[in-house]
């Protein structure tokens, strides 16, 4: 066995790499969160940190030779980045947690942040741009942990809320009480409609730290 590569990426300040997918080239898609406003940046979507903790995004080519991609997502307060998975394209689906109110949107379910939402954003293949990216919470605290993507586009994303007013869509169950619930919803390949939301938990802790889906 040997190992194929090993890289350093980050800036100056603190740089945490949180979740990461391998494209069907073999690319590996790479999403975390971010102080440094030096983080390396390749064909940026956005090319300068918006303040605070951002998400990063990077698309590093196969046997890591060189950045495909790098760019940072997000507004002038806290961003959290968590979890990533890729379409056969190379189209990257995100998603993670913001304070902010001025995350870059497009095409969103939800227009506004109420305290600590989730969000779920949808690269095109060249980093470039957004094709859809939404908040999605309640009135209280709202994290999106991972993301799985079905082979017609849909995104299915889980987490955690401590809202009891999460938007449901043919919700298998209520909110089940305690300090949160995990929830999982499915958005179309668009971003522009839930097709399902429902918690998952029980009247203590829950959180969905993972998501998969079948080839149905």
């Amino acid at each position: 066995t040997s190992l194929v590569y090993s890289s350093f990426l980050g800036g100056t300040d603190v740089d945490q790499a949180q979740g990461i997918a391998v494209g069907s080239d073999g690319s590996a898609y790479v999403v975390g969160r971010t102080l440094s406003t030096d983080f390396p940046i390749v064909n940026a979507f956005q090319a300068s940190n918006g303040g605070d903790w951002d998400v990063f995004v990077t698309k590093v080519a196969p046997f890591g030779s060189s950045i495909v991609y790098s760019t940072y997502l997000g507004g002038s307060n806290f961003e959290d980045g968590f979890g990533i998975a890729v379409e056969s394209a190379g189209v990257a689906v995100l998603t993670g947690s913001t304070v902010s109110s001025n995350v870059p949107l497009q095409n969103p379910i939800r227009l506004t942040n109420v305290d600590f939402d989730a969000f779920v954003s949808k690269l095109s293949a060249s980093g470039t741009s957004l094709i859809y990216s939404t908040y999605i919470g309640g009135s209280e605290t709202d994290q999106g942990l991972r993301v799985a993507i079905q082979s017609d586009g849909s995104a299915y994303v889980a987490g955690f809320t401590q809202s009891n007013n999460f938007p449901a869509v043919s919700g298998l169950q209520p909110f089940g009480g305690g300090c949160c619930d995990g929830f999982i919803f499915k958005m179309n390949p668009t971003g522009s409609t839930l097709l399902f939301s429902s918690y998952i938990g029980g009247s203590d802790r829950d959180v969905a730290r993972g998501v998969a889906v079948d080839g149905v």
